[in-house]
Order: structure tokens, then C-alpha cells, then sequence
């Protein structure tokens, strides 16, 4: 008999031991849970029970392995937000928990733990976890089978005896906030359920980066997104109080200056209040949740960036011309985010890489840092079009590849053959025309390496519309730029290159009468980088008498500028137009290329169109668009790299 005794009591230790966590068998999707849990002489304050497919706890799931992060989780007492005391025994409510079935749609296993906060999180220790248990969507049971024999061991009836120690506690509730997801997918509404003690009608939800500093109890900064916990976002929260609910983050509302969807990364949703200690008390926090990365890119994504370069250069106008040169000088060799700025011919870059480089970090997870400069580069040229006719310099295509990426195999090496590394500021030496190429070598650049007409080598020339020169840079010392009106893109440029009275005027008069450009020297002795250099000096008429420059390459485009009539330092020995002061010959027109810059002179329009055409195609350098990337009413084609 006391043996009987004893072998009773070793069963019922076993027993015990092994449902120190416990929950129901089969749970349907979107119930509510009650989970079991017995850890008596062990309890701390920071115990927590948590939820977790069966498969990420494993078999051997034994007290102190680690925990990974849940979703599903409350501390020991019931509360998200802690507990005043340990609790040692007890049941914990999971209110709609975040529950999911198996790809397939078939039934899931789950564990229940009972786990420790070590105050360095995660992972975190497991104390005890309970046996596996099922989600379905149906857990009832399976219909009756008769046969025609009794079973040979039936089953005895449950005792009636009741525990020896039952516990006084109310079963508690789940207080907090939590994503109804665990990722969602980029311009995904965001669903957040939440439960809280002492409801306020001024309670509201909101979305913050898991790198925010939020600490409950204390006051929290502005929100990415909020709405009130009836789910409005109106001026006056006029809910009620709502204790619990889901509330719905989407693009629907744009108050507070909120920009729809969020970027992807990762996030947390939360609580908070008007109370005595702070305007914005922190209530809860949620466990992180994720927005994914988008796997295409449409126009309304895209317009988050733009928005973003819009502002940067309306804040800082010189930043438009600044960009177009980095574009340039990019894309010279393929698109690929980098330039090295120990290159002389690239001074004067790192402003704008600067300028840049908080929006690259921002949407590194939307597009690459080649893309962002590349938008910047369209965005340049659209911000500084005078009133009247525009176009879109629209961006429509994404995918374009960083340095460091292309190159990571054999690496990024100078001018000198010497490895320099890849990175935004020391990407791979390229070829890029100097001030004094000739014509023929103008245009040949041009083909060979954008594939670029006569015609779009015109156009893209109308660049230097914009912006102006520094002699730190480049030089040349030209403080109001090519033109007077340097911070307007329109076909100035060409006005200052061509004469006569229209398209059609006779060729004598598109040469002759245009502006008279005199041949300047430009002494660099006081800038050793650089040599001296030979430039054209205008002053346009009514401008007091304000000096403009244009350099022999933008020469070039409508003089032949060769071997005959250009020296190797730059000095031309021909006149730009012919007038009765000037001994010299007048350098011979470029066929072709003074036609087109002439259709530009007496038409904006179309050389605004020609331009935007030509600036999308050199963004686009190296790369060929992939098949069937761009779709009908998207308008944003994926590149693939080709070189």
C-alpha cells in the first residue's frame, strides 16, 4: 500500500512537471485562448507567456533555450505593460491573437512558453513551454464512427475533486497594442488591435520607426501616422472611450502632414494619451512588425522621393544645377552612384553627393543610391522651368546598381590603374570631355557613350542654361555662369549661340548675326591643379555691361572646332562671327548641328522636349530595360545592367 502511495505521488510530480504550461488542443482561427501556466517558487516580475509555431521552438524545446521575438505575448499578470508583482500560477487571455495556418491553408502547430525578460532582448530564456497545440480552421470533432464492438478499455469518467489550491485571481485580459501582422506589404494597410485599462476618448494609435525612443510613461514625438481609437482622424477625437479595437492605418488621410505608405522597415504601433504627466503619454508599445519591400516600383512610390528632391532644391536653388552636373558626370561609363571625387574633373561634386545622401540613407530599402541620383538629376532640370510651357521630366525607370555592387568582384580602380575601392566618392575613373575638345571628338563622345544623335547631342548641351562656374573647380572663374539668367531652363543658351530672325533665315544670317563672342586668356598661375585656359567672353545687350563665358566645348556645337584652327592649349585662331574689327577668318559652321541648335533658338518647346527625351536616355546609361518590366498604366520599366 505505501508503495502504492509513493508510486502515486512520483506520478502525480510527473504529471506536474510536465504541464507547467497548458493550453487547449485545438484552437480556430481568430479565437480567443486561455493559457495555463503553474511556476510556483520561481516567479519573477518580468516572467512573460508568449505563443510560437511549434516548429521555431523545436523538439528538444527544454527550459533555457532561447526565445525568439512574437507577436503574441503578455507579461505573467495579463499586462503588456508589466506586472506590480510575480505572479507564480494563473490563466492569461489572448484576445484574437495573431494566429496563421499553414501556407497551404492546412492546420498549424503551435506552442505555448512561459519566458523570461533578461533586460537584454531577444533572444530571451524559455522556463517552461506546453505541448504543442493545433490551429484550425474547425476544431470540431470529427463525426461519430460506430462499430459493431465495444472498445476493449473505455475511458473513466474526470474526478469531481476540485484543485488543492485554486487560485482568487479574475482572469486576466490583454492589455496593449499589437499589429495584426507580422509583415505587411509595402502600400498594405496596416491593422492594429489594441486593448487598454481606463480608456479615454482622447486615446489614439500610432505608427513609429522601431529606432524611435519610446519608453512608457513618458511623452512620445511626432507620430509617422495616427488615428484616433475609433479610427478617425479628425480635430476632435468625438469616439467615446473605446477600451479595445482595430484601427486602420492607410493612405486615406493625410493630416499632419502624414505621407502615405510608410517606407519599408520596420515599425511599432502605439498608445498614447493626454494625461497629467504628459500631452502625449506613452501607454504601450507594440512588438516590432515589418513593411516589406516592394518587388515593383510604380509612379506613386516614386512620388515620395520626388516630393522629398523637390523640397531640397526649393530650399536651396543652386542644388538644381548642381544635380544635372552630377547626373552627368554619373552616368559618364554607366549609372552606377558613384564618382570619385579625387578626379579633377569631378571637384566641386561632393555638395551635392551631400545634399543627397540623407535621402539615400531614407529610401535605401526603395531604391538604390544610382536611382536617387539619377531622379535628382531629372528633378534639377523640372524644378528650374520658367512659367508657361513645361514638361514632366518624368523618372520611369528604377534598378540601376551602385558601385560597390557591379564592382565587387574586381573592385573600382582611378585613372592611375590604382584600386580606390568602391563607394559613393571613389567609384570608377570614366572618361570625361574637357573644356577644349574638338568637334568631332564632341559629337563622337557623344554616340559612343550614350548613344546619342547629333540632334540629342545638341540638346543635351542646353544644360549649361543653368548653374555657373567656380575657378576652384573647374578653372574657369565664370560668377554669372553661361548666362545672366542662370537659374532659369530655357533656350537661352541657343540665343546666345545663333542669329538671324527665325528657323528658316538664310545660313549667312544664322552665323553672322549672332552674338559677338571675343576670345579670352585665362591666367591659372594662382591655381596649380589647373592650366591656363582659352575662353569666349559676351556681353549681352541691356545687362550693364555683365560679363557671360562660354567655353570652347559649347563652341563646338556650332563652330568646327579642329585641328586647324584650335591649338593644343585651347587657343582658336578663327572668329566666332565676322565683323569689320576682326582680322581672323569666321570658323566654319558645324552642318547639321547649327540647324538644330537653331530650331532651339527660336523654339522652346521643342527643344524643352528634346531635352527632357535626352536627359531620360543618359540617366539610363548601361542599362537595357527588362522584358515585360514595363506595364500598361504603370509607366516605371526595371532596368537591368549591361555592361
Amino acid at each position: 500500500m505505501q508503495f502504492l502511495f509513493l508510486l502515486l505521488v512520483i506520478s502525480l510530480f510527473a504529471f506536474a512537471k510536465a504541464d507547467y504550461v497548458t493550453t487547449p488542443a485545438c484552437v480556430e482561427v481568430d479565437s480567443d485562448i486561455v493559457v495555463g501556466f503553474e511556476n510556483v517558487g520561481n516567479a519573477q516580475d518580468n516572467d512573460w507567456v508568449a505563443l510560437y509555431p511549434a516548429d521555431a521552438i523545436g523538439e528538444d524545446g527544454a527550459p533555457g533555450i532561447p526565445a525568439l521575438r512574437t507577436l503574441n505575448w503578455v507579461y505573467s499578470c495579463g499586462s503588456r505593460s508589466g506586472c506590480d508583482e510575480p505572479s507564480e500560477t494563473g490563466p492569461v487571455l489572448f484576445q484574437h491573437p495573431q494566429f496563421w495556418l499553414n501556407d497551404d491553408g492546412s492546420d498549424k502547430n503551435w506552442v505555448a512558453v512561459l519566458a523570461r525578460w533578461t533586460g537584454t532582448g531577444p533572444p530571451y530564456t524559455i522556463i517552461h513551454k506546453s505541448a504543442p497545440f493545433r490551429v484550425s480552421v474547425d476544431c470540431s470533432p470529427p463525426a461519430e464512427v460506430t462499430t459493431s464492438h465495444p472498445t476493449d478499455n473505455p475511458t473513466h469518467s474526470p474526478t469531481d475533486q476540485p484543485t488543492d489550491q485554486p487560485t482568487n485571481k479574475p482572469t486576466p485580459q490583454l492589455l496593449g497594442a499589437v499589429a495584426t501582422k507580422s509583415e505587411f506589404g509595402f502600400k498594405e494597410e496596416i491593422e492594429i488591435s489594441y486593448n487598454v485599462e481606463n480608456a479615454r476618448a482622447g486615446d489614439w494609435i500610432g505608427l513609429y520607426d522601431e529606432n524611435f525612443s519610446l519608453e512608457i510613461g513618458e511623452r512620445a514625438g511626432d507620430a509617422l501616422f495616427w488615428v484616433w481609437s475609433c479610427g478617425n482622424t479628425d480635430s476632435a477625437p468625438n469616439c467615446g472611450t473605446r477600451s479595445a479595437g482595430t484601427v486602420t492605418l492607410n493612405g486615406d488621410r493625410h493630416d499632419w502632414e502624414m505621407k502615405w505608405p510608410p517606407l519599408p522597415g520596420n515599425y511599432k504601433a502605439v498608445i498614447l494619451r493626454d494625461s497629467s504627466r504628459s500631452s502625449w503619454e506613452i501607454v504601450d508599445v507594440s512588438p516590432v512588425f515589418k513593411v516589406a519591400s516592394p518587388t515593383e516600383i510604380d509612379a506613386e512610390s516614386l512620388s515620395l522621393v520626388r516630393r522629398d528632391l523637390e523640397t531640397l532644391i526649393t530650399n536651396n536653388i543652386t542644388l538644381g544645377a548642381k544635380f544635372l552636373r552630377l547626373g552627368f558626370h554619373d552616368c559618364t561609363g554607366g549609372c552606377d552612384g558613384c564618382v570619385d571625387l579625387d578626379e579633377i574633373k569631378n571637384r566641386g561634386l561632393e555638395s551635392p553627393i551631400a545634399a543627397l545622401t540623407p535621402l539615400v540613407d531614407k529610401y535605401n530599402a526603395l531604391l538604390s543610391r544610382a536611382d536617387i541620383w539619377a531622379m535628382a538629376t531629372l528633378v534639377g532640370a523640372d524644378v528650374q522651368q520658367p512659367s508657361g510651357f513645361r514638361v514632366d521630366f518624368r523618372f520611369d525607370s528604377w534598378g540601376r546598381r551602385n558601385c560597390e555592387d557591379i564592382y565587387k568582384d574586381v573592385g573600382c580602380f582611378n585613372a592611375d590603374g590604382e584600386e580606390v575601392g568602391c563607394s559613393e566618392d571613389r567609384g570608377p575613373a570614366h572618361f570625361i570631355p574637357g573644356i577644349d575638345i574638338h568637334t568631332h571628338d564632341l559629337f563622337e563622345f557623344f554616340s559612343d557613350e550614350f548613344q546619342f544623335s547629333q540632334r540629342e547631342g545638341v540638346a543635351i548641351m542646353g544644360a549649361h542654361t543653368v548653374g555657373q562656374l567656380a575657378r576652384e573647380n573647374s578653372g574657369v572663374g565664370g560668377p554669372h555662369g553661361w548666362l545672366l539668367e542662370n537659374r532659369r531652363l530655357d533656350n537661352e543658351y541657343y540665343i546666345e549661340l545663333v542669329g538671324g530672325t527665325s528657323v528658316n533665315s538664310p545660313l549667312n544670317d544664322l552665323i553672322n548675326d549672332a552674338p559677338n563672342w571675343v576670345r579670352h586668356f585665362e591666367s591659372n598661375s594662382d591655381l596649380p591643379d589647373f592650366d591656363d585656359h582659352h575662353i569666349w567672353l559676351g556681353t549681352p545687350e541691356g545687362n550693364d555691361g555683365r560679363l557671360i563665358i562660354m567655353l570652347n566645348v559649347d563652341i563646338a556645337i556650332v563652330r568646327d572646332l579642329n585641328d586647324s584652327n584650335m591649338e593644343p592649349g585651347g587657343e582658336v585662331t578663327c572668329a566666332f562671327v565676322e565683323r569689320d574689327f576682326i582680322d581672323d577668318p569666321v570658323c566654319p559652321h558645324v552642318p547639321g548641328a547649327l540647324e538644330h541648335a537653331a530650331r532651339y533658338r527660336f523654339n522652346n518647346r521643342e527643344w524643352l522636349l528634346d531635352f527632357d527625351a535626352t536627359l531620360r536616355k543618359m540617366v539610363r546609361n548601361g542599362y537595357d530595360m527588362t522584358s515585360n518590366s514595363c506595364k500598361v498604366g504603370n509607366g516605371v520599366c526595371q532596368l537591368r545592367w549591361n555592361r
